[in-house]
């Protein structure tokens, strides 16, 4: 939604480039800035659509891995009962059992990052494909010339 608003916003920008063509600056006419313009808003909103498709298919190629009946109790009951044997005096097996504690500590870490990131990317990824509305001072000239030496 951010995007779509911020379209008005890079069409005005646009326009009024396209506006200052063959007076103020040479180098974009409408015919570059309006295609570009057009493929940047369908890209952002199907930036969306795209970003739930790819995690519906990570969720069901993780549900693949695990099976279809997982059941979390029934692997820590088999974790557990592999770790602590039934006599827990000796050291190895405290000293096991603490490292899996802390690799099962960073594997919660770690799928807490992964969704914060994969938020952080479905969020940016509308406004970072709104930046392609524009032309910027690094492109090429549709002309296919090299730019300019005072670019």
């Amino acid at each position: 939604m951010i995007a779509n608003s911020g379209f008005v916003l890079l069409a005005t920008i646009g326009a009024i480039t396209a506006m200052g063509h063959e007076t103020v600056q040479t180098r974009y006419a409408v015919k570059e800035v309006l295609p570009r313009l057009l493929a940047a808003a369908l890209a952002a909103n199907a930036s969306f659509i795209m970003c739930g498709k790819i995690i519906e298919l990570a969720n069901a190629l993780s549900e693949a891995l695990l099976g279809q009946n997982f059941d979390g109790r029934r692997a820590l009951t088999t974790l557990r009962s592999m770790i602590l044997p039934p006599a827990q005096d000796e050291s190895f097996y405290i000293l096991l059992a603490l490292v899996a504690v802390i690799l099962l500590i960073l594997l919660l870490i770690t799928f807490i990052m992964r969704t914060a990131l994969v938020l952080l990317l479905v969020v940016a990824a509308p406004l970072a494909l709104a930046c392609l509305a524009l032309p910027t001072p690094t492109d090429w000239p549709a002309s296919g010339g090299a730019p300019s030496p005072g670019c």
